[in-house]
């Protein structure tokens, strides 16, 4: 007559790999010990996905915009960082936090759409991934422009200094203002690369 005997143990500790387990038995005083044949165990590499989002889309050219990815793994805890890229380039590198999210902002996106997407190179445990693209469309910021007259009204042949001030939502505006009084040209007078302002 034989009798068997159970002993389980719970292990979530092995790398990926493939591991020779055995089990050994002791013995008691009635048994002699024993030990079991080798068990092949397949420990692979835990799968991932990649989450994306954008804080604001569309958003105006020199605006900031923030991407947020977010990695889901059925491994343990993620190391190592997290490339978001547009197109096929690499615009921002970020480390993962412990909540395997990580943060890139940026607001020298170029007007027109970008093709964003994230992208984790994996580390030893966990596959890489790659998110789904999120197609940001940067606009043009409207302007706003003003006139102000160093004096008015003036005598004949007196010299007066125009100033022109344009306001972007965005970055600092760029490029010549073109002073006219009806059809006729007054001067054209690059802006202020700091302030906006222009003045002739």
């Amino acid at each position: 007559m034989c009798s068997s005997d159970l002993a389980t143990v719970t292990v979530s500790t092995l790398t990926v790999a493939t591991h020779q387990i055995v089990a050994t038995y002791g013995g008691d005083t009635n048994d002699v010990g024993s030990a079991s044949s080798p068990l092949a165990q397949v420990v692979n590499i835990a799968s991932t996905s990649l989450g994306l989002n954008a804080s604001t889309n569309p958003v105006i050219a020199g605006v900031s915009v923030s991407f947020s990815a977010s990695l889901s793994t059925t491994g343990g805890q993620p190391t190592g960082s997290i490339l978001f890229k547009d197109g096929a380039t690499t615009i921002g590198t970020v480390g993962i936090s412990g909540t395997a999210q990580a943060v890139f902002a940026t607001s020298t996106l170029s007007v027109g759409s970008h093709s964003i997407t994230a992208y984790y190179p994996g580390d030893a445990n966990n596959a890489a991934a790659t998110s789904a693209v999120v197609v940001e469309v940067v606009q043009q910021a409207s302007t706003a422009t003003t006139l102000v007259t160093s004096q008015n009204p003036i005598a004949l042949g007196q010299a007066i200094g125009l100033t022109a001030t344009v306001t972007s939502p965005g970055a600092v505006a760029s490029g010549n203002v073109v002073f006219q009084d009806g059809g006729a040209v007054l001067g054209t007078v690059a802006l202020n690369g700091k302030i906006g302002r222009a003045h002739v």
